[in-house]
């Protein structure tokens, strides 16, 4: 410990110090309001909350997040974006913020956004399939189908790849291709389950004894 230049004495720098962490309470206390406030749906109020907190601390990464997620909420999917960045600007290995901002450029429908933002979430955690997910949605809102579904059997199986972009397409009213991908999905759960008897089918005859390797 070195002692402050001049006149500043140890008891100046424990009063400074202790205000620091009365503020820092006092932030996360807006901050726990602003986040009771959002689960109510009280998005306007929650606002005021978490804009009072950046301008106390401008380093507060997770109020940036909770604003961007209210603007989302309230349908302002510019003003998320903004915010999800400001985030992203503090701190950009944040895969959670990354994620969000995939959902606000998709809401907004920029798909090409979305795609960049979710790639970015995916290679901060691989292992959350949520974000690869979101990943394949955003390939399958652009109509990039078969990068959809490489996204999506990465996380399951062959029958839920097709079965999920088939879904995906019959809502958006798309029924000609809809009904070709759930077809895809048929034909794939119907080979697993082929594959599956034939494996169980081999089980039981190699333990019955019934069939042996030629020895040469």
């Amino acid at each position: 410990y070195q002692p402050y230049p001049g006149n500043v004495s140890d008891q100046d720098v424990n009063q400074f110090l202790s205000s620091v962490r009365k503020v820092d309470g006092a932030l996360q206390a807006k901050y726990r309001m602003a986040r009771h406030f959002q689960k109510r749906r009280k998005h306007k109020v929650a606002l005021i909350e978490l804009k009072e907190i950046i301008q106390i601390d401008p380093t507060f990464v997770k109020a940036y997040n909770a604003i961007g997620f209210s603007y989302d909420c309230l349908g302002d999917y510019n003003k998320a974006i903004r915010f999800y960045k400001l985030a992203l600007k503090i701190d950009p290995n944040l895969d959670y913020v990354n994620n969000n901002l995939g959902f606000a450029y998709l809401l907004s429908g920029d798909y090409d956004g979305a795609i960049e933002a979710f790639r970015k979430a995916v290679a901060l955690d691989e292992q959350d399939k949520r974000f690869r997910n979101n990943l394949g949605f955003a390939f399958a809102k652009k109509g990039q189908y078969e990068h959809a579904i490489e996204q999506f059997k990465i996380n399951g199986d062959e029958y839920s790849a097709y079965y999920k972009l088939g879904q995906i397409l019959y809502r958006e009213g798309n029924y000609e291709m809809a009904f070709r991908y759930n077809e895809k999905a048929y034909h794939a759960k119907t080979s697993a389950q082929i594959m599956s008897s034939l494996s169980s089918s081999d089980k039981r005859i190699g333990s019955t004894g019934n069939l042996k390797v030629k020895e040469n």
